[in-house]
């Protein structure tokens, strides 16, 4: 639970953070896959974890240090990071951002009630 809570602050500071790192096409189709994840393992927490769950928090494991990089660059090279995406594109991904932290939301919640 704390490594998805890293993992939601590490987005929020994506949003506002070395060249070498990850382009925005990798951090993006990743952030895609996360919240897709994140929606069938909500689906899911709501009776128990299981795979869905299983799933989602390996993906956001292996992908937290291509957040952070990509967090970087964006911290190093401001809106050049992002490269030739259009605002369309641009959009689309801020709204795959929102999605995923509702669903992480609602995943933290559900389940601080199972343990209880």
């Amino acid at each position: 639970m704390k490594a998805l809570a890293g993992f939601a602050l590490a987005l929020v500071a994506t949003v506002a953070t070395a060249q070498s790192g990850p382009s925005f096409s990798e951090y993006k189709v990743s952030t895609e896959v996360a919240a897709d994840l994140a929606a069938l393992c909500r689906v899911e927490v709501q009776q128990e974890y299981g795979e869905r769950c299983d799933r989602f928090y390996s993906h956001m494991e292996s992908h937290m240090a291509l957040y952070a990089q990509f967090a970087n660059r964006l911290a190093s090279e401001g809106n050049d990071a992002y490269g030739n995406a259009d605002t369309v594109d641009l959009e689309m991904h801020q709204r795959t951002v929102s999605r995923l932290n509702e669903s992480m939301q609602y995943i933290n919640t559900m389940a601080e009630l199972h343990l209880r």
